[in-house]
Order: structure tokens, then sequence, then C-alpha cells
């Protein structure tokens, strides 16, 4: 996972970012995905705060913006766009396998990797030059090139280069990342808490799941969201199976934080059971229940998405 490699070793830089890219096509979304998605599409699409958030958005139409309910993720597999949220509601930090760029790079462009397209690689995990397990297939335009044409080694669309996934890796430099959905999620934010500071009547939620200490972006941009809230509107909900307490404790003493000690899936099963008990929210005059009202937003990190299911885990008790 460091881009060194790519001119060190492309047979190991692609063995590895091509097993990667393999599994993810080849993964569905597990369960936990389409249940935040249905939270989302019941509870948060047609609520009033939508409509604001929606209303004042700038630079997309409204049935293109985000609304009530917002996903940041360091996951580089794009299962959140897999299950149907809208590219502008989700906040990818570190990018993902799906778009590619210039390894250099020579220009700030990315592209999307070709739907049909898969690596060969081999069984102790190298990715030697030559063809693909399957190759994309001829452009319907001359002018159009993906890189990745009867090549297991990715080139750049540009300069005829080195391709590589548009991933920020460790010891990264040249990482292009996604600048309109970094415009986004600030947008997102700024309205977000906007409307939370003119209306005492709006609650967030942010809900992280999954994310460690390892590398902990995410923590660190749920607490900072969390400070810039009114202190009785906003909640803080972590789960994680080894640090489910806030790190900055000392700022964030005076806001609502329920630390939840168990894995992503069997929680948000959890939290499914106890959403089914309370009245729906589907009709857009209404809000949202407890505890989903207002605007929250779901945060996953890679490690614990695929954790397998902890049985054990009491993900109930502190509810």
């Amino acid at each position: 996972c460091q881009p060194h490699w790519i001119e060190e070793d492309p047979d190991i830089f692609f063995g590895f970012w091509g097993m990667c890219f393999n599994d993810y096509r080849n993964t569905e979304p597990h369960e936990g995905y389409r249940l935040i998605k249905k939270w989302r599409d019941a509870r948060f699409a047609r609520n009033k705060y939508s409509r604001l958030i929606q209303g004042a958005w700038k630079g997309k139409p409204e049935e293109c913006a985000p609304g009530a309910f917002f996903s940041i993720t360091s996951n580089v597999d794009e299962h959140f766009k897999k299950v149907g949220f809208k590219p502008a509601e989700v906040r990818e930090i570190h990018g993902h396998t799906e778009v590619w760029q210039c390894a250099e790079p020579c220009t700030k462009q990315t592209w999307r990797a070709p739907e049909d397209y898969r690596f060969n690689v081999t069984a102790d995990l190298l990715a030697p030059a030559g063809d693909p397990a399957t190759a994309a297939k001829a452009s319907e335009k001359d002018a159009e090139r993906t890189g990745f044409e009867g090549t297991n080694h990715p080139q750049c669309i540009n300069c005829g280069g080195a391709a590589r996934p548009a991933i920020l890796m460790f010891g990264d430099y040249k990482w292009v990342d996604d600048d309109e959905q970094e415009e986004d999620y600030c947008q997102w934010r700024k309205a977000v808490c906007s409307i939370a500071a003119d209306d005492p009547e709006c609650k967030v939620v942010v809900l992280e799941i999954g994310c460690g200490n390892r590398v902990p972006t995410i923590r660190r941009m749920t607490e900072s969201l969390l400070s810039d809230l009114p202190t009785r509107q906003a909640t803080l909900i972590r789960v994680n199976p080894d640090f489910p307490e806030v790190d900055n404790e000392e700022d964030l003493k005076e806001y609502k934080t329920i630390p939840i000690l168990g894995t992503g899936l069997p929680v948000i099963r959890q939290i499914e059971r106890l959403l089914n008990g309370l009245a729906p929210t589907a009709d857009s005059s209404s809000k949202p229940a407890a505890p989903t009202s207002g605007t929250p937003t779901a945060s996953s990190d890679s490690g614990a998405e695929k954790a397998p299911p902890d049985t054990k885990a009491d993900a109930g008790r502190l509810w």
C-alpha cells in the first residue's frame, strides 16, 4: 500500500491493487449498507431539513444535492454508491479503486476503470505484465482511451506512463483527490451547522461505525463536526469493538456521546430492530423520530466493515 512499488516492482504493486480491485468488484455490499440506505430513504430523504439543505445548495440541481444525510468513509470499495447513495452525499476521504490517475501525475485528470475489466493476479499475489484476466472492450470512440486496453499494468491516458488507483496510500505525495467530493462535504457541513444554530429543534446524530485508532482520520472528522454544533442538539454514537470512547474528552464533555462496544453489522441490525418499533416517518411533513432525529452523518472504516459478525457483542445494552 505504498506508491513507490509501482516503480520498484510493478508486478507487486499491481498484484496488491489488482487483487483489491477484483475482490471489491466481485463482492456485493453487505446487509449493513442497505439498512443504512433504508434509514436514509425512510427518515431523512424528505424531511424539512433535507428541503432546507437542498434549497440552498449551490452548483447542483436539487435532486442531485445531498439532504439531511451524508456518508463519510475511509473504505476504498465504493460500496455506498453501489447500493444507491447519491455521489453528492458520499465523501470517500481516501479515494477508491474504481477511479485511476497518472502515477506521476502528469495532470490532475482522473478516469474510471472499464466495467468489464479484471486483473490477472497469480496465486502468489503478483500481476505480471501482459494480458489481464478480462480485457477492456474497445472504446466506441477512437479518441477515448481507458489505459486498460490489453494490459495487466494500466497506463495513463495522457502521457502513456504508469497509472495507479486514485487512492491515498502510505507515504503518498502524488495522490489526486476528488475536489468536488470535498467541496460537497464542506458545503453540506456548513449548511447543517448553520441550520442547527438557527433552529433549536434540529437534532444532529453522528453515527460512526468501526473507525479505529491506527488511521484515526474519521474519528477526528466526526469529533470535529460534533464540536461545531450546538451542545444540546448533537449526539455522537461511536461503534467500535476496541475503542468506543471519544478521544477528545475535555472538549466534548458537554456533548452527548454514546459508546457502543461492538462490530458494525451486528450493531446496525440492532439499531434496525429498535427503529422498527418506532412510528414511521416517511411523511415529508413529519420530523424523524428519535434516536435518529435531525440530520445524521454515517461514517465507516474499512477494518470493521470486513470484520466477521460478533454474535456475542451486547450491542443493545447502551440503548
